[in-house]
């Protein structure tokens, strides 16, 4: 994920978003070195090892690791919101239409968090809702397989039809088959 968004950047589709809302606020679930190789490869000027120091606590992420991770991107202003999670900025039952927020966003991410939420048309809908003019969305949810993870699989044409249908321009996809 982290190595997809830096070749995003790269390509000009993100990196000018100066805040982000994240559905469901994600772990980052990344091998130390591999995350350490990433930043040399895409940022060398980052000091790999002030921004591990930045990340990590003895060795574990902390809990505030996804905003030093996104401000490589250039986001300044991190939010997240959530059912249940105590690092979520709102607390908000996705299966309803968010209300409270009073603002919107030029990035939002969706990191494997539809696929859990029984409404998913109101995801999508709380998305279109809270994306400013010319934002991005970032998806990442399964599309086959794992019989046992949330409620959903998301199939490719779900995002073709929200595009078509929102006017959006879809930048960047990837099907990936057969992960386990």
């Amino acid at each position: 994920t982290v190595e997809w968004m830096f070749r995003l950047q790269q390509r000009g589709v993100i990196g000018h978003q100066k805040d982000l809302l994240e559905l469901g606020p994600q772990d980052l679930l990344a091998e130390g070195g591999s995350l350490r190789r990433v930043v040399e490869l895409y940022r060398p000027e980052e000091q790999p090892q002030a921004f591990m120091d930045r990340i990590l606590d003895k060795g574990c992420y902390h809990s505030s690791s996804q905003r030093v991770l996104y401000a490589l991107f250039g986001i300044e202003d991190y939010y997240s919101t959530d059912n249940g999670d105590p690092r979520a900025d709102w607390i908000a039952d996705l299966n309803f239409p968010i209300r409270g927020i009073g603002r919107k966003f030029s990035l939002i991410t969706n990191f494997g968090t539809a696929e859990h939420i029984f409404n998913v048309a109101q995801v999508f809908a709380t998305i279109d809702d809270l994306l400013a003019d010319n934002g991005v969305v970032l998806h990442i949810v399964p599309s086959m397989g794992h019989p046992d993870h949330g409620f959903w699989n998301i199939h490719p044409t779900v995002f073709f039809d929200v595009a078509r249908q929102n006017d959006y321009v879809i930048e960047d996809y990837s099907y990936l088959d057969g992960i386990t």
